[in-house]
C-alpha cells in the first residue's frame, strides 16, 4: 500500500500547488515562470560542450555492480529411490520423493570499463541447499552431499579490448560457443557443461567457463578466431547416489571370481568408491587449441573450425574380474584428446533460415 499511495499524495500535493497558483493573478504566473526560466537556463549550461575539448582515452569509464538472490525449489510426486544408497553397501537407494530442493542462491557480477576501451567483468555465484539439512545428510552418498549441498565459483573473470584496429584480445575464464544449434553440440566443444540436473535449464547457463586466450582478426567479411586454453575442465555428471544417477543393470558385469559377493553387491560398491576419473590435469597438462574462420556475406555466412581438445567426458571401461577378492572389477577411466574439424552455414532466402553443422 505505501508504494501505491506516496505517488498519489505527491500527486495530489503537485496539482493542489499549481491550481494556487493559477488563481493568484496575472503576476503570480510572471513570477513563476521566471523561477522556472532559471532551471532552463542552467539546464543549457550543464549541456553546453566545449568544442575544444578532446576525449581522454586513457581515462576509465563506469563500474557496474549487478546481482540476485533466489530460492528454488523442486517436489517429487512419484515415490521412487535412486539406484545407489549411502554405505553400507548394498543400502536401499536414496529416497527422493517429495520435497528434494530448497536452494537459495546468490548471483554477482561486475562490469568495468578500462583506459584505451578496454572492458572487463567478473562474474561469481554461490548456493545452498536446506534439503539435505532437513531430510538429513546420512540419507545420501558423500559425493551427493558434496555436489549439491553447497558450492561456489567464479564463472566469467575477463578482460576484453582491440590492439589494433583490426586486433581484438580477449584474456580470462569466459564462455566461447562455436557452431549455429542453440540446443545441439556439434562443433560448439570449447566449455564444459554441468549435467548435475540434466533438462532442468537452458544450455546457455550449463556451460562451464575456461581460462584461455583468444584472439580475434579482421579482414573485410572474414574474421579470424584463434584460442588457447591451458584450463581443462570436464564435464559435471550426476555422481552415484543422485535421483540423476541411472539405473544399471549389473548382471551384464563378468562373472567374479569364485567366492566373491554377487554381482549386485560388488557392482554397487564399484560404483560407490570409484573415486575420481582418470582426467588430465586441470592446470599443467598440454593445453587444448584451435582456430575459426568465419565469413560474412548478403544473405548467408560460412564457418571453418579445427581444433585439438580433450572431450569433455573421460571413457569408462569395466575390466576383467581380478583375481582379488578385494577387488572383484577394474574400472579403468582415460582422457581421450581427439581433433576437431567442422563447418558451420545459416542461409537466409525470404523469412527462412538454413542453419547447418558438420564435424
Amino acid at each position: 500500500m505505501t508504494r501505491v499511495e506516496f505517488p498519489i499524495a505527491l500527486l495530489g500535493a503537485f496539482v493542489l500547488i499549481v491550481g494556487s497558483a493559477a488563481a493568484s493573478g496575472q503576476t503570480d504566473e510572471l513570477a513563476l515562470e521566471d523561477i522556472l526560466a532559471g532551471f532552463d537556463d542552467e539546464a543549457e549550461e550543464q549541456t553546453e560542450a566545449d568544442p575544444n575539448e578532446q576525449p581522454n582515452a586513457n581515462e576509465g569509464g563506469r563500474f557496474d555492480l549487478t546481482g540476485s538472490l533466489s530460492l528454488g525449489t523442486s517436489y517429487n510426486v512419484t515415490d521412487h529411490r535412486s539406484s545407489i544408497g549411502p554405505d553400507p553397501p548394498p543400502a536401499p537407494g536414496t529416497d527422493y520423493s517429495g520435497t528434494q530442493r530448497l536452494r537459495t542462491r546468490a548471483d554477482i557480477q561486475a562490469d568495468v570499463s578500462l583506459p584505451r576501451d578496454w572492458k572487463g567483468r567478473i562474474q561469481a555465484f554461490a548456493f545452498y541447499d536446506f534439503a539435505y539439512l532437513i531430510h538429513g545428510k546420512e540419507l545420501y552418498t558423500q559425493n551427493v552431499i558434496e555436489d549439491y549441498e553447497f558450492e561456489a565459483e567464479i564463472l566469467d573473470f575477463w578482460i576484453q579490448g582491440s590492439l589494433t584496429s583490426w586486433l581484438d584480445l580477449k584474456l580470462g575464464r569466459q564462455v566461447v560457443n562455436w557452431g549455429r544449434s542453440d540446443t545441439l553440440r556439434v562443433t560448439d566443444i570449447w566449455n564444459a557443461l554441468n549435467n548435475r540436473e540434466p533438462g532442468m535449464v537452458d544450455i546457455e547457463e550449463l556451460r562451464l567457463p575456461s581460462t584461455m586466450a583468444r584472439a580475434d582478426a579482421y579482414f573485410g567479411q572474414w574474421q579470424l578466431t584463434v584460442l588457447v586454453v591451458p584450463e581443462i575442465r570436464y564435464d559435471y555428471n550426476p555422481p552415484p547416489g543422485s535421483d540423476f544417477f541411472p539405473s544399471l543393470d549389473f548382471g551384464d558385469l563378468p562373472n567374479p571370481p569364485p567366492g566373491a559377493p554377487p554381482k549386485s553387491i560388488l557392482g554397487q560398491s564399484l560404483l560407490a568408491h570409484s573415486g575420481q576419473a582418470n582426467e588430465a590435469e586441470r592446470w599443467g597438462a598440454v593445453p587444448e587449441f584451435g582456430a575459426a574462420l568465419t565469413g560474412t556475406f548478403s544473405g548467408w555466412d560460412i564457418s571453418l573450425y579445427a581444433a585439438r581438445v580433450y572431450q569433455n567426458q573421460t571413457s569408462t571401461v569395466i575390466g576383467l574380474p581380478d583375481l582379488s577378492l578385494a577387488s572383484a572389477y577394474r574400472i579403468d577411466t582415460g582422457h581421450d584428446r581427439i581433433t576437431m574439424l567442422g563447418t558451420g552455414l545459416n542461409y537466409t532466402r525470404s523469412s527462412w533460415l538454413l542453419k547447418a553443422e558438420v564435424a
